[in-house]
């Protein structure tokens, strides 16, 4: 049977139906694919390495690195605060800094920047992600990758947009299906954004986060305790509900973090539920440990 000879309503249900189970293959399969490889390896120790403004691109995205980098050196007193901005001093030693913190002390030596040109800089040196890279964290999708991401959805459309044309041709009305093939553009390009991060990535931070829980209330309670680095991993493991011993020098450069972290904090915990051990928002004080 000729699709294209279907009645509106029908058409409308396939075109729906075929929309979804799109979506489904691509974040199912394609996702499954990309995000090779997916266990961790034999060797853990290579990846424990890792500094916190590493693990805090694989739990987010450049500005999460970058801001766990700040945190870091912040602590170290390696960095000021200026309002929503950090500087650094030209002449602040270096010594043993992970690559990402490497950047952000070259982007502020002598000039206050903020926290989303920093994330440009970063963006700037792919080199800094290069540890990610070699241990399977993060991998750039290949063309074969974004076309079987891609393709399927305009093919979709245009499948679409011949029934639209028939239907015009025929003086049937098609303003429904108009708007679903409309709609299946700004669908496909979200579908083409590929994670750059893999499966044995997600794995990892969900056995540190396992493995370094004490950490979070600590960095809570008594942030002085840990050292630069360990607070940079707090941050990058945990959110910004770590972040309550230092949150109000803090507030001007992570404002939007703080504030998702206490919303979250206070929904989780607040109603009527106390953070007692074993709860979603850790052990320790108050609501010490809710991530964001």
């Amino acid at each position: 049977m000729n699709p294209f000879d279907l009645r509106g309503p029908d058409f409308l249900f396939l075109y729906l139906g075929g929309l979804a189970a799109l979506i489904v293959f691509r974040y199912v399969v394609v996702d499954w694919l990309v995000r090779a490889p997916r266990d961790l390896p034999r060797n853990e120790s290579t990846l424990e390495e890792l500094s916190g403004p590493e693990l805090a691109y694989l739990a987010g995205d450049l500005r999460r690195a970058v801001e766990a980098a700040v945190v870091g050196l912040l602590h170290r007193g390696w960095l000021e605060l200026r309002k929503d901005k950090v500087r650094g001093d030209v002449s602040t030693g270096r010594g043993q800094v992970d690559p990402i913190s490497s950047v952000v002390l070259d982007a502020v030596a002598g000039v206050a920047r903020s926290l989303d040109e920093l994330a440009f800089e970063l963006w700037r040196r792919p080199d800094a992600l290069r540890r990610l890279r070699e241990h399977g964290l993060i991998r750039v999708p290949t063309a074969a990758h974004q076309a079987l991401a891609v393709a399927p959805f305009v093919a979709w459309l245009l499948f679409g947009a011949v029934k639209v044309g028939v239907g015009i041709a025929r003086d049937r009305p098609v303003m429904i299906l108009m708007l679903l093939v409309a709609l299946t553009i700004p669908i496909a390009r979200v579908a083409a954004r590929l994670p750059a991060s893999t499966i044995r990535a997600r794995r990892w931070l969900a056995l540190r986060r396992r493995r370094l829980a004490g950490l979070r209330a600590t960095a809570r309670t008594a942030p002085q305790q840990l050292s630069g680095d360990e607070h940079a991993i707090a941050y990058a493991l945990f959110g910004a509900g770590v972040l309550a011993g230092a949150g109000v020098g803090l507030a001007p450069l992570l404002a939007s973090r703080l504030t998702a972290a206490n919303s979250s904090c206070s929904t989780s915990c607040g109603s009527g539920s106390s953070c007692s051990s074993g709860s979603s928002c850790g052990s320790g004080s108050g609501c010490g440990g809710c991530s964001s």
